[in-house]
């Protein structure tokens, strides 16, 4: 059996090769969004003040610093999206 040439070979292997003929994405054009989205989460509610059954306040607690701390974690991820489409933006 007569081994082909590798130019042949060659030839082949570059003709199964793609080239990318796409063309560069347009830049996108978005308007700045509210400040408030990006605005930091409140603090801790205050305990109001006077005799409070201790059930009354810790409860009132743990539902006030369970909020916080889910706007804490959703707000972190909408300012890092923010700031990466602004930077891809080059703003």
């Amino acid at each position: 059996m007569k081994m082909s040439s590798p130019f042949l070979l060659i030839g082949l292997l570059m003709g199964c090769t793609t080239v990318d003929r796409t063309p560069p994405p347009e830049k996108l054009d978005l308007a700045p969004l509210d400040s408030a989205l990006t605005r930091p989460c409140r603090g801790p509610k205050k305990i109001p003040e006077g005799d409070r059954p201790l059930r009354e306040v810790l409860a009132t607690g743990l539902a006030d610093r369970t909020a916080l701390v889910e706007c804490r974690h959703r707000h972190s991820g909408l300012v890092e999206a923010i700031n990466s489409r602004d930077a891809i933006q080059g703003r």
